[in-house]
């Protein structure tokens, strides 16, 4: 048996064990309110899991996840503020408000001025929702704060539409380019 033979037979029965230990049925998380389902196993042999919601769509995370792929292909000037509203102790929220916890700061703050856009803004602010959600009293009274200081701010249901509203204020690698010469 040759070495990669070897590995291959290797690969193969981690595989299999995995398999057996983490079967693909959906099990309920008691954090989380969506189900994980194990969709394959990572280098270090513990199985990768994908979080979905119940009715099969991306979670909020997995739409995250791509916008901000995305983004940085684009290569905006960006931050992703992980205020997801996760539950913590007391102590630890009250360290949080006290260093500047901001309650329903956007999900995405991109730095750049858009190009194309009619008016002159500072950067664009996205809360960003998975499909069936809608932003808090506290998201919509942060994106009205951000409006009154020039930013251009707005709820985007999944990151399809966060990337169309980005290429429509000509947000993009080519947009920018153009927009700094």
């Amino acid at each position: 048996m040759t070495d990669a033979e070897f590995e291959a037979k290797r690969r193969q029965l981690r595989l299999e064990l995995v398999a057996e230990a983490f079967p693909t049925r959906k099990r309920r998380s008691r954090r989380m309110k969506g189900k994980r389902e194990v969709a394959s196993v990572g280098r270090t042999g513990r199985p990768r899991s994908v979080w979905v919601r119940k009715d099969g769509s991306p979670s909020e995370a997995a739409e995250a996840r791509t916008f901000t792929q995305w983004a940085r292909a684009q290569r905006l000037e960006f931050a992703r503020i992980p205020n997801e509203g996760a539950t913590v102790s007391g102590s630890m929220a009250a360290i949080l408000i006290a260093t500047g916890l901001w309650r329903g700061a956007p999900d995405t703050l991109i730095f750049d001025h858009p190009p194309l856009a009619s008016r002159h803004y500072c950067g664009v602010a996205i809360e960003l929702k998975a499909k069936g959600g809608k932003a808090t009293p506290e998201q919509e009274k942060a994106l009205e704060v951000l409006r009154a200081r020039g930013w251009f701010a707005v709820v985007c249901v999944g990151a399809k539409e966060a990337i169309e509203v980005c290429e429509t204020l000509g947000l993009t690698r080519t947009g920018l380019a153009k927009a700094r010469t």
